[in-house]
């Protein structure tokens, strides 16, 4: 259910994609690339990211369903607080901004910033959700969601030929309208009772999201404003859909898993063997992230062909790195589970920080001489950085048993697969051998015994149950 809304969510973007790149050229598309980082940054200050993890850490680790309420009710004041916060901060700094991102008009760049904070609003309503596990009630934002956004920015973009204005006047009307919507339909049903003492602790535990947010910024955007200011707004948008392709990887592949999972990480954290298991559930959520990378990896060629026009063709040899990267963060994100289990998120601060300054040196230093190639690889080592100095401190802060041998015959193997991808000419032919090759990767990691005795056990239950069910249905019949 978690997938579904995932899906839902993420293919307003996958369906927009193709609008974007036929209806906008790539500079005003690496315009509105620049205009989401730079809200990102906002969205930083005002403690978004931090308050959405505290309403899972708080939420789920609550004593009665009145706790949970109050919860609920304080994390959305927070919220709404730091949208208004941010919307201020935006009509006070957008000339200078302009001037940093060289808009002329910088109206652009309050709506821009407008149409990010406008997504906080519904973005805290479904991750409460989640912590509820309510993944039917997510699933039906996820679709109200979806719907309001690709019809407006479509109707604005397409219709209405308004551009890139089009595209930030939709995103608010979308994210606004339904925001208000979730959030009257959680206050009808659970009340409104913020608590001032639970607010303090909630910002106690998000203060460390600003300076890693802040960190954090110029970890994941360093490299475009480099390119904005080496190659020009047009080459930074055939590096923006290379870069969205590596994100929607983890977008459909992970994100839904990942979702059940941080609902339940504290309990898996608790029990007496949580190394092992831990361990293994690290191993069982990457592996659909490396499958589901290798498969549009061997199809690149095809997924820039569906997603843009001739102008985005240079996008294809980067995809493979892009995906190579969001592997990395996507293990970054797992092993982050043992700083919220322990409420120790104190040392993101050092781990960013050393992951920055390093991603800062190798762009300055590659992005010059090599463009975009260059910055395709200095977000690869950063990313190899950020993980590692994840893995250093959480050992430290709650230690997992990782499963190193089936994690490099995991990603090795698809490596190898990528490699052999590379001699493969492009056609319908070559498309066909490239499926095959595709469903190869699993049956090969199962030849060499990558399945442990416990998920070969799973799976055979998996097997009767499905057995079970269709001979019901035959019975039904």
């Amino acid at each position: 259910m978690y997938g579904l809304g995932t899906i839902l969510i993420q293919s307003s973007g996958f369906i927009l994609l193709p609008l974007y790149t036929r209806y906008l050229e790539p500079a005003d598309f690496g315009l509105v690339e620049i205009l989401e980082r730079t809200a990102s940054f906002i969205s930083v200050a005002v403690l978004a990211n931090g308050i959405a993890t505290a309403a899972f850490s708080y939420y789920c680790q609550a004593n009665d369903a009145k706790q949970q309420a109050t919860v609920s009710s304080t994390v959305t004041l927070a919220t709404i607080l730091g949208m208004l916060a941010g919307f201020a901060m935006s009509l006070c700094f957008s000339k200078q901004l302009g001037a940093f991102l060289t808009i002329e008009d910088s109206r652009l760049v309050v709506l821009g910033i407008a149409a990010s904070l406008c997504g906080l609003l519904p973005g805290i309503q479904l991750a409460l959700m989640q912590a509820k596990t309510q993944s039917g009630r997510f699933v039906l934002a996820s679709l109200g969601i979806t719907c309001a956004r690709v019809g407006l920015i479509l109707l604005a973009v397409a219709y209405f030929h308004l551009g890139i204005w089009g595209v930030l006047i939709g995103t608010i009307i979308a994210n606004l309208g339904i925001g208000i919507v979730l959030f009257a339909w959680e206050t009808i049903e659970a009340g409104f009772h913020p608590s001032g003492k639970t607010l303090g602790e909630i910002l106690r535990f998000a203060w460390p999201f600003a300076p890693t947010g802040i960190l954090s910024f110029f970890l994941f955007n360093t490299d475009r404003f480099f390119l904005l200011k080496t190659v020009g707004a047009s080459e930074l948008g055939v590096y923006a859909l290379a870069s969205k392709i590596g994100v929607l990887v983890g977008s459909l592949a992970f994100t839904p898993f990942f979702k059940v999972w941080s609902a339940h990480l504290y309990k898996v954290f608790a029990r007496e063997n949580a190394a092992i298991e831990v361990g293994r559930a690290y191993t069982g959520l990457l592996f659909p992230f490396v499958f589901f990378g290798l498969a549009v990896c061997l199809f690149q060629t095809e997924v820039v062909y569906l997603l843009g026009t001739e102008d985005y063709y240079g996008a294809v040899p980067l995809i493979p790195l892009t995906i190579l990267a969001n592997f990395f963060l996507t293990a970054q994100i797992l092993l982050d589970g043992a700083f919220y289990y322990k409420q120790k998120t104190t040392a993101k601060i050092y781990i960013t920080l050393i992951a920055t300054a390093f991603h800062i040196l190798v762009c300055a230093t590659l992005i010059p001489s090599y463009k975009v190639l260059g910055a395709c690889i200095a977000v690869v080592a950063s990313m190899i950085v950020l993980a590692g100095t994840t893995l250093l401190f959480s050992q430290r802060v709650a230690y997992v048993k990782i499963e190193w041998n089936r994690l490099i015959v995991m990603l090795g193997s698809a490596a190898i697969f990528c490699l052999v991808n590379l001699f493969l000419p492009w056609g319908l032919f070559s498309s066909t051998v490239r499926l095959f090759v595709l469903c190869l990767w699993p049956a090969m990691l199962f030849y060499l015994g990558f399945l442990t005795d416990y998920e070969l056990e799973s799976l055979g239950h998996l097997r009767r149950d499905v057995v079970r069910l269709y001979q019901q249905w035959r019975h039904s019949k």
